[in-house]
């Protein structure tokens, strides 16, 4: 079995998860092989504070006028996001 084990050092409350597998080896000669990987994985869920979420001023004033707001904000609020992250790689080693 092959492991593969590091450290991330996120900047923000994140945790960093991940599956690693061997998808292919060849050997290339008798002293060097080839092995390609591809790692998967993802960050944590992030979302807004709503606690202390406020629409500006500029927001507030169209609230009256519901097609303008739109027009300038459109239809859709993002809460949160979770990012996902793909490595591959083809490593020779001798």
């Amino acid at each position: 079995m092959f492991q593969v084990q590091g450290t991330v050092n996120p900047t923000g409350p994140l945790s960093l998860n991940g599956s690693f597998a061997i998808q292919a080896s060849h050997v290339s000669s008798d002293r060097s092989f080839l092995v390609e990987t591809i790692v998967f994985g993802q960050y944590d869920y992030e979302k807004l504070d709503l606690e202390d979420l406020e629409l500006t001023d500029e927001a507030q004033a169209l609230i009256e006028r519901p097609g303008e707001f739109r027009k300038r904000y459109g239809d859709y609020f993002v809460l949160g996001s979770k990012l996902r992250y793909w490595f591959h790689t083809l490593v020779e080693c001798r």
